[in-house]
Parts: structure tokens; C-alpha cells; sequence
């Protein structure tokens, strides 16, 4: 007891609480400000490294010194007429009230922001039932088939993702499996899922048989398994006993009016245009590709003209060859997402499709709309999550931004897609570290990634660009690799170098003038950098949308010819 109360008259237990409660509010507002300048995060752990270890030092020094009129003395050499601890008491005590107010009002600011959007996404993620669908086997004699056998599995996940109380794994993730014979439990283990759904297709002019099986990843049991021996025009009746096995054997409970299919067309004929194009569209391994996709969309849409996807999918085959919304393939594009949205107002990629194509022509809360209303109709959609989380990125909002980046990969574990637009979100979020960790962990499956625009930026925001950058200029000088190159030589002071590569963009890459600006900013060239983002604007180039939150234009706040575009971009607040 005489410690206890030799530790009161000393003041070390209320000078104790009084370090702790100012640390805590000081480490908060550190935390909110340090990524408005763009600091790093080891400055952060850092500094609460530092806060952490003065604890104990301010505990020993509250032992031994004492606060006098004098000044600090050694509390030993105090008497008790001199001491004034009684007055440093409620001194502290004052301290401690005055730091508890502030906390509160810190706590209050940095309360993260939320919505209905953002709460289902937290709730997604902690959904029990897991399931997903392995590309059916084609075993038709004709290899060709194989278009026929890939679009079932992929309906089949379209139709599962429709329920909220099932996580799905998306097609990327799902198709890494295609051809390989493993253990089936060891797939559940690496996808992370309790159910696998698997099957072969066999095709001979029109007449097909499916077979199909839920399996239990767990234990490998069989839940249930069927064969169908069916005409093609029955193929919509098929994937709806398929779905609605899973609903029952999952013991899944749907609502009144949830639907787990919906009738995009019941022509067998456009149909089976349709999945040739979804082949040839997902193999995307360059423009040939993207034009047969589309011829076989045009045959699908010429078959059924009311067949809402196979527009969603033409719409999105012209804006993969689009690079401004000045061009003819955006146009076409539009036309194609308007009249997919027209013909099926529920579809939750048809709304996202539309947001896009909203946003690129700078009418944002128009796209902000589309975007709310996707995610309402398809929560569990990867497509749907991770442009949800593209567009927020946009906005600057990046708790939103992030959340459902990280939806839609927790879906889709390795969409490129959807990682690019996760890494994207946390460079716009000043989160440098997390950009180089997910390249890091990303770069042997994706080596590609480091010759991106944002590894780039986040390379040369940091004190050194080091070997990273060289292995991203080949040769060839593309421009991506011009521009860090740009960046290298700014970091070496060489003037000269620096004026050659941006001729060297300008003359051959002048159509691209979002990147041109963001060399000149680069440099810090402002008035250059303001010239092509200005020209930037008027052709509409695509990359404009995230001129707001793109750190290498900080130098540029302060202009007025800036901010004159921001205005005119119209960002909802």
C-alpha cells in the first residue's frame, strides 16, 4: 500500500493515463493526416514505435523527477513545503478531460464512411456457403465444341451469383482448373469453398447430353448428380434444374420474388451464337479475338434482337478496342450498353456497363446511379464489384473503393482485372506499401504487372526507382516504358534525356495525351502538364477520369487552370 500511495503522491498513475490518452489521440490524427502528404506507411509504424517505447521512460521519469516552480528536480530532493503535486494533480487531471474531448471529436471525424453498399460487402464476406463451378469436360468428338461446354459452366456461374446467400467463385479463378485432373478436395482447399460444381458436355448436332454432380470438398461425398439426355432447345430448361439441384441441396432459401434464372432469350439458335462469341471473348488474346467475339454477337443479336446480354457483351467487346469517348468504337459501345440496359433494366452488368460509359463522358453522378443500382442486383457479381470499386476509386472515396476491390477478388482470387483495380485504388489511396505488396505477391503469375502505369508511379515516389523500373523498359520504348523512363531520368537530373523521350511520346504517342501530361508533371513542367490535360479534355480521353485523385498532379492544386477543369468535370462531392 505505501508504493500505491508513494506512486499517487508522485503523480506517476494519472501522468501514465495522461501519456496514453494524448498518444492515442496524437497517433490518430497522425494517422489521418501523413497520407494527404503522401508519406509512406513505415513513417507511421515508425513514429508509433517511438510513441510506444517513450512510455516506459515517461513512467521512470515521473518516478524520479518532480515539477516545481523552480523547474523539473529530482523528487528526492524536494521537500514536502516545496512540492506542488497536489497542483499538478489537477493540472493533469484537466489535461486528461481536455484530451478525452478531443478523442471523442478525432473519433468522430475519422469515422469511416459507410453506406448500404459497403455494409453488404462486409456482410458477404462472412457467407457460409461457398461453391464453385469447374468447366464442364467437353466430350464431343468435335473440338470446337469446346465454346459450347465453356458458356454452360460460365451460365451456370451467372446463375448461381445471382444469390446473396451463396458465394460464388468467379470464371477466372474457376477455368484456372480447365483440363488438370486434380484431387477435388484440393481445389475446394485452394479456392476456399465447400462445394464444387462439375460435369462434362457432349454435343452432336442437336442433340446433347449433361452430365452434372455437386460434390462436398470436404469429405469428396456426392450430394447429388445427374444426366440429361436433351434437345439443344431444351438447354434453358437444363441449367435451370441444375441451379435450382444446387439451391435445394445447399438448403438455400430463396424469396418470393428472387429468381435464381432469367429468360435473356429462349432462342436456342441465338443462343448458341452467343456462347461462341463469349469463347472467343474471354481467350481476348488480341483484336482478332475482340472481332469475332463481335461477329458472333451480331449473329446472336440478329437471331433474337431482344437478347439483352448478347448486347452487353458486343457493348463490352467495343469498348476493350476503345481509348476516348470521341471515338467510333465508343460509340458503338454506348449504343450497345444503352439498348442492353433498355431491354433488361435488372441486369446488374447492363447498370455497370451504362455507369461506365457515363463516367467517360464525365457524367458522374449519372454513373454513380447505375453503379448503386448494380450492386442492389448483383452483389455477389465480380464484374459488378470490382468496377463498383474502379468507380469510387474515381470519386475518391477509398474505404468504398478498396472494399469492393477486394470483393470481387475474394470471389475471383486471380481476376487480373479485378487486381489491377485493387492496386489501383490503393495507389490513389496513397497506400504504397499495399501497391507493392500485391505486385509482389502477383508478379510471377502476372510479370506484365510491372510495366503498368501505377507500379511506375509508385516506383518513382519513393526515394529510389532501383532495378523495378529497368526490367519495365524494353527495348521496344512502348508507352508505358517511355514514360518511365521520363521518370528515371528526372530522378538522374538529366535534362537532356528527359526533353528527348517526351518528343519521342509526343510524336508518336500524341493520341494519348492523359500521359503525355503526366510526364510533363512528372518533371514538374506545370504549364505543359495543364496543356495536354487540357487537350486531354477535349478529346476525351478515357484516363481523364482519375485526374482528381492522381498523386503526380499535386503541384498542379494549386493552379487555376486546374481547378477550372475539375469544375468542369462536374465530381460529385
Amino acid at each position: 500500500m505505501k508504493f500505491i500511495d508513494e506512486l499517487k503522491r508522485r503523480n506517476v498513475i494519472k501522468a501514465t493515463i495522461a501519456y496514453i490518452v494524448v498518444a492515442w489521440v496524437l497517433l490518430q490524427v497522425i494517422a489521418i493526416v501523413l497520407p494527404n502528404f503522401g508519406a509512406p506507411e513505415w513513417v507511421f509504424k515508425t513514429l508509433t514505435f517511438v510513441i510506444t517505447i517513450g512510455l516506459p521512460i515517461w513512467i521512470i521519469f515521473s518516478w524520479i523527477y518532480e515539477v516545481t516552480p523552480e523547474g523539473i528536480k529530482k523528487t528526492s530532493k524536494v521537500s514536502e513545503e516545496q512540492s506542488i503535486t497536489a497542483t499538478t494533480n489537477k493540472r493533469l487531471n484537466i489535461t486528461i478531460i481536455i484530451t478525452l474531448i478531443i478523442a471523442i471529436g478525432v473519433s468522430f471525424i475519422n469515422k469511416p464512411k459507410t453506406n448500404s453498399s459497403l455494409r453488404s460487402i462486409t456482410n458477404k464476406l462472412t457467407i457460409e456457403n461457398s461453391i464453385a463451378v469447374l468447366p464442364f469436360v467437353n466430350m464431343s468428338d468435335d473440338i470446337e465444341q469446346e465454346y459450347f461446354a465453356d458458356g454452360l459452366s460460365e451460365e451456370l456461374i451467372n446463375m448461381l451469383t445471382r444469390l446473396p446467400s451463396l458465394k460464388v467463385i468467379g470464371r477466372t479463378s474457376s477455368f484456372a482448373y480447365k483440363g488438370k485432373n486434380e484431387d477435388l478436395r484440393e481445389i475446394g482447399r485452394s479456392l476456399d469453398v465447400t462445394y464444387l460444381l462439375e460435369g462434362s458436355v457432349r454435343k452432336s448436332g442437336n442433340k446433347i447430353r449433361i452430365t452434372a454432380q455437386l460434390i462436398n470438398t470436404i469429405d469428396g461425398s456426392h450430394l447429388w448428380s445427374k444426366t440429361f439426355d436433351r434437345s439443344l432447345d431444351n438447354i434453358f430448361e437444363i441449367q435451370d434444374e441444375i441451379s435450382s439441384s444446387v439451391v435445394n441441396a445447399l438448403s438455400i432459401t430463396l424469396s418470393k420474388d428472387q429468381l435464381i434464372s432469367k429468360s435473356e432469350t429462349k432462342n436456342s439458335v441465338a443462343y448458341n451464337f452467343f456462347l461462341r462469341g463469349k469463347y472467343y471473348y474471354e481467350i481476348d488474346s488480341g483484336k482478332s479475338d475482340t472481332d469475332e467475339a463481335i461477329k458472333w454477337f451480331n449473329e446472336a443479336i440478329n437471331s433474337d434482337p431482344s437478347f439483352s446480354l448478347a448486347w452487353t457483351y458486343k457493348s463490352m467487346c467495343y469498348w476493350r478496342k476503345s481509348t476516348s469517348s470521341d471515338d467510333d468504337w465508343f460509340k458503338e459501345a454506348k449504343i450497345g450498353a444503352f439498348k442492353a440496359f433498355e431491354l433488361d433494366p435488372t441486369s446488374g452488368i447492363a447498370a455497370v456497363n451504362v455507369a461506365e460509359i457515363l463516367d467517360n463522358e464525365y457524367d458522374f453522378y449519372g454513373a454513380l446511379n447505375k453503379i448503386d443500382l448494380a450492386i442492389k442486383l448483383e452483389p455477389n457479381n465480380p464484374y459488378v464489384l470490382r468496377n463498383a470499386g474502379r468507380f469510387y476509386t474515381i470519386l475518391g472515396r477509398k474505404d468504398e473503393s478498396i472494399a469492393f476491390c477486394k470483393s470481387a477478388l475474394k470471389n475471383d482470387p486471380i481476376q487480373r482485372t479485378a487486381l489491377n483495380y485493387l492496386i489501383a485504388a490503393f495507389y490513389y489511396a496513397k497506400q504504397y506499401d499495399n501497391v507493392k505488396m500485391k505486385i509482389e505477391e502477383f508478379i510471377d503469375k502476372y510479370p506484365q504487372l510491372i510495366r503498368n502505369i501505377i507500379p511506375i508511379n509508385v516506383l518513382a515516389l519513393e526515394s529510389d526507382l532501383g532495378p523495378s523500373i529497368e526490367d519495365a523498359i524494353k527495348a521496344n520504348y512502348k508507352l508505358t516504358e517511355l514514360y518511365a523512363k521520363v521518370l528515371q531520368s528526372e530522378k538522374m537530373k538529366n535534362k537532356q534525356a528527359e526533353r528527348e523521350l517526351i518528343s519521342q511520346m509526343i510524336k508518336n504517342y500524341s493520341d494519348n495525351p492523359y500521359m503525355i501530361a503526366l510526364s510533363f508533371a512528372g518533371i514538374g513542367n506545370k504549364i505543359k502538364a495543364m496543356d495536354w490535360l487540357e487537350k486531354s479534355y477535349y478529346t476525351k480521353d478515357k484516363e481523364l477520369v482519375y485526374v482528381n485523385v492522381e498523386p503526380i498532379f499535386k503541384e498542379l492544386r494549386t493552379m487555376d487552370r486546374f481547378n477550372n477543369l475539375i469544375k468542369k468535370m462536374n465530381f460529385p462531392k
